[in-house]
């Protein structure tokens, strides 16, 4: 959304002196996100509302995040596991504060002069670079597996067996016969035997404050 300049002229709607500044809301009333409908939240212990400065989702409740935001005056840790943290002042929070300082209504907490994003400029794209990371990675299995499999190789195939004749004739042809019988017996044993002794192994198991209506 940044990157497209939807925030661009946008103005911040809400301040509460000692918490916290909410923008991002959309011109239309019926907001969408970047995918349309809302996203679910994306909790990481690494990432919380622990000091000033801390970007974070603005929602009405589990996953129902849109494109509002927030920037905290100060540590809000109750909101950790309820607000998606996803990104922290670096510069500039000398600006952050002059924003605290702007009076507000007191019905609507809606600033009295307007505060507004007049441009973004997107200088590094996680979310591209986790694209990137992540289509190399299943890159490098299908690759991996190729390898494997190419190595391993199939089941051997077992050699037909000797043809028996079922007739069996008097005299001394009639125990050749079921001699005959007898090997291609075992000797079918033996491939199957040795058919199962070929094949690969199988495969390893693995295994705060509400913000709605804003």
């Amino acid at each position: 959304l940044a990157e497209s300049g939807a925030y661009n002229g946008s103005g911040f709607h809400r301040l509460v002196p000692g918490f916290m500044i909410q923008g991002g809301k959309a011109k239309v009333k019926a907001e969408s996100s970047l995918w349309g409908p809302a996203f679910a939240d994306e909790f990481d212990d690494r990432l919380s509302h622990s000091e000033a400065g801390m970007l974070s989702m603005a929602n009405s409740g589990p996953g129902t995040n849109l494109r509002q935001f927030f920037v905290t005056f100060k540590a809000c840790t109750y909101l950790d596991k309820k607000h998606t943290v996803f990104g922290r002042v670096v510069s500039g929070m000398d600006v952050l504060r002059e924003m605290e300082k702007v009076p507000t209504e007191k019905k609507t907490d809606k600033p009295v002069h307007e505060i507004k994003i007049n441009s973004i400029e997107v200088l590094t794209n996680p979310v591209k670079k986790a694209e990137e990371k992540e289509r190399e990675r299943i890159e490098e299995r299908v690759q991996a597996k190729q390898i494997k499999e190419s190595n391993r190789g199939g089941p051997a195939k077992a050699p037909k067996a000797l043809p028996v004749s079922t007739k069996i004739s008097s005299g001394v042809g009639k125990y050749l016969s079921q001699a005959l019988k007898k090997k291609a017996k075992d000797g079918k044993a033996d491939e199957e035997s040795d058919t199962v002794r070929r094949l690969p192994p199988p495969p390893k198991k693995t295994k705060y404050s509400n913000f709605s209506g804003w």
